[in-house]
């Protein structure tokens, strides 16, 4: 049994943080599984809340986000805005799992903002546009 110190629980901000690294950190997840919450927790309040993440429900979720991303919209996904682009990493050995794990764990994907009012941001096209350009080598796009 866990046993959480009184008064641990994060705040707003921290917990955020949590639950998207746990949501884009597919190392985290299978770390959190293999070997529980004591391991990966950075302190008591972390250990709080992960020791009531159910894992499977988790797995569904970051599974959605990944397809929700890959997909926005209606009108298809990033492989369909990016053919080209795609078909000459794939032709160097990329994959879309591993370009779209890499993606969201860059800074590029940082930038993205889902909801135009939330602050300074790209839409995820030009997010992946520009983490496209520095998986190329063409160095990224400039940051304002």
């Amino acid at each position: 049994m866990t046993t959480v110190e009184p008064g641990a629980s994060l705040d707003g901000e921290r917990l955020t943080d949590l639950l998207l690294r746990l949501l884009l950190d597919e190392d985290l997840r299978a770390r959190l599984a293999a070997e529980g919450a004591e391991a990966v927790a950075a302190d008591a309040g972390e250990l709080e809340c992960l020791t009531s993440v159910d894992l499977a429900e988790l797995d569904t979720t970051a599974r959605r986000l990944r397809s929700q991303v890959w997909r926005p919209g209606s009108g298809g996904t990033l492989a369909t805005t990016f053919p080209r682009s795609l078909r000459l990493l794939q032709d160097t050995g990329a994959t879309e799992s591993g370009l779209l794990t890499g993606f969201l764990g860059s800074p590029h994907f940082a930038r993205f903002r889902l909801i135009p009012y939330a602050g300074p941001g790209l839409s995820v096209e030009e997010a992946f546009a520009c983490f496209l350009l520095e998986a190329a080598g063409s160095g990224g796009c400039v940051t304002p």
